[in-house]
């Protein structure tokens, strides 16, 4: 008696299997059939499929457009009768012929990444896929990625592949940190010169959003304020405080001109113009505005700016001018027709003012700490995304990594249907200096206690370092995202991940 396959070791796991006996193979003579019924949605993804295929497997294909498949087809087809497979979901259906059918265009391109896997797993030929039936879908809506793209440059190339690199694990949120306290990274028109030297233009832009909607992969960007400015007040000194106080930043780095004086009217008008400049340039329905790790409350008391304004404003508390501030800001992002995110932190100034209801809340604090958790935030109503700091920051300079093992066997992430997921921060602390060409090593622009502003030159740390050090977090978060049956232990795990390989495009192994 044959035997009953067992469910393919992809990554992330499958969800639910059920196996037959045999394999369905790859001939030249098979058929990507696309229903005629969808065909104007599936169209681009067989279009893909069929480049991927021939990387895979070395077959050259032909696309066909019909109502249903026939022996030996690959049949990609809309399902709007199985909802609960969700927005991403999809069910893959393997016997004579292999049949992918989800209700979303999404679910579709996931169950691709999961068919392409199998071929991978089919280490002599890349033609045999195992006889089975899957129905396959993520716990969480946003699993992805944070970037800090302000303090360091990375190429497009480098921001490509790490896309790519997202979708093969079906990973769908890569939010981009556009703009820091040493770099703002986007080439503004409105404000010429505002932009550091290595910085990407519209047409970089379009270009990574092209790519991102091809992998079903979400950009959103994010532009720092009221902290974490000191390459704006560099521009346009009238932004910043003229009290001391709240110069220095209090993180601990020693970066004078920190924060932007958000009580002046002048200073949120020009910083509506610099949003206003970028929201049309993404696509996505967010637009997230920092809003985090200013000067303490102490040094608010301390300011007499802070204290007049208060006065002035009739707030109970010295801190409400900043939510003010955010919440200004966040209203100004809604009517330009995105929705306001912001870090958490806001909230350690004992705020009498709410947060804006409708910003999505980006939660680093700490699992376990005193400070305000995502569980708390999502039990006030608000939606949450992530990213706890002792659990999933990535800070290759200063050795701070997730504990893979843990994330992967032990912790247990929160669940609240506000909280729509978890993602990875990975910050470019201190790996951040350039080297000129003569030979001097600091910051592009402005200084901190680890260094001096030298100019534009050469990253000290290569861009592949942190592709290093975030690949096996992000793998694991991936398949803790998924949801589906979990290897018995982490190195059990990274043998799968072994095994399917790096995204094929980027591992390059074209099949002659």
């Amino acid at each position: 008696m044959s035997k009953i396959n067992a469910a393919p070791s992809i990554v992330p796991s499958l969800r639910e299997w059920t196996g037959r006996t045999g394999n369905f193979q790859f001939h030249h003579t098979t058929r990507i059939v696309i229903d005629a019924k969808n065909a104007n949605v599936l169209q681009e993804i067989a279009n893909a499929l069929l480049d991927e295929l021939k990387q895979v497997t070395g077959l050259e294909l032909t696309i066909h457009t019909a109502p249903a498949a026939e022996h030996g087809d690959l049949f990609l087809t809309m399902n709007m009768e199985d909802m609960a497979l969700g927005e991403e979901g999809y069910a893959l259906d393997v016997s004579d012929s292999l049949c992918i059918q989800a209700p979303t265009a999404a679910g579709i391109f996931y169950g691709t990444r999961t068919l392409l896997q199998m071929l991978t797993l089919d280490v002599e030929a890349q033609s045999h896929v195992p006889q089975g039936v899957a129905r396959d879908y993520p716990s969480y809506r946003r699993r992805g990625i944070m970037l800090d793209v302000g303090r360091r440059y990375y190429s497009v190339p480098y921001l490509e592949d790490t896309i790519r690199r997202l979708a093969w694990h079906k990973l769908n949120t890569f939010q981009l940190h556009f703009s820091e306290w040493n770099g703002f990274r986007l080439q503004s028109e409105t404000y010429p010169g505002l932009a550091s030297t290595k910085s990407y233009s519209r047409a970089d832009i379009d270009h990574l959003q092209a790519v991102a909607k091809r992998y079903h992969v979400m950009i959103i960007p994010e532009i720092e304020m009221p902290g974490h400015c000191a390459i704006l007040n560099k521009y346009n000194p009238a932004l910043k405080f003229t009290c001391p106080s709240m110069d220095m930043d209090t993180t601990g780095w020693s970066i004078p001109e920190f924060t932007v004086d958000y009580t002046k009217p002048e200073t949120r008008e020009w910083l509506k113009k610099l949003v206003d400049e970028f929201i049309p340039w993404f696509e996505s329905p967010y637009f997230h505005i920092g809003s985090d790790e200013i000067q303490t409350e102490e040094c608010m008391k301390a300011s007499a700016v802070l204290a007049l304004y208060q006065a002035k404003q009739n707030h109970p508390k010295i801190g409400d001018s900043f939510i003010e501030f955010i919440n200004e800001m966040s209203e100004h992002v809604k009517k330009a027709g995105k929705i306001p995110m912001n870090w958490n932190g806001f909230e350690d100034y004992d705020p009498s003012i709410a947060l804006h209801p409708d910003n999505v809340i980006t939660v680093w604090s700490d699992e376990g700490s005193h400070s305000k958790q995502a569980i708390d935030f999502a039990e006030e109503g608000y939606t949450v995304y992530a990213s706890p700091g002792n659990v999933l920051y990535v800070t290759p300079g200063k050795q701070l990594l997730p504990d893979n093992n843990y994330v992967y066997e032990t912790w247990e992430p929160t669940t609240h249907t506000n909280i729509t997921g978890y993602f990875l921060s990975i910050w470019s602390d201190y790996w951040d200096l350039v080297q000129t060409p003569d030979g001097r090593v600091g910051y592009e622009s402005g200084r901190s206690f680890k260094g001096e502003e030298v100019g534009d030159g050469v990253h000290v740390i290569p861009e592949s370092n942190f592709e290093d050090a975030s690949r096996g977090p992000r793998q694991v978060l991936a398949e803790r995202m998924w949801g589906g049956p979990r290897s018995a232990t982490t190195a059990e795990f990274f043998e799968r991940v072994e095994r399917i390989g790096d995204e094929p495009s980027i591992r390059g192994d074209v099949k002659k």
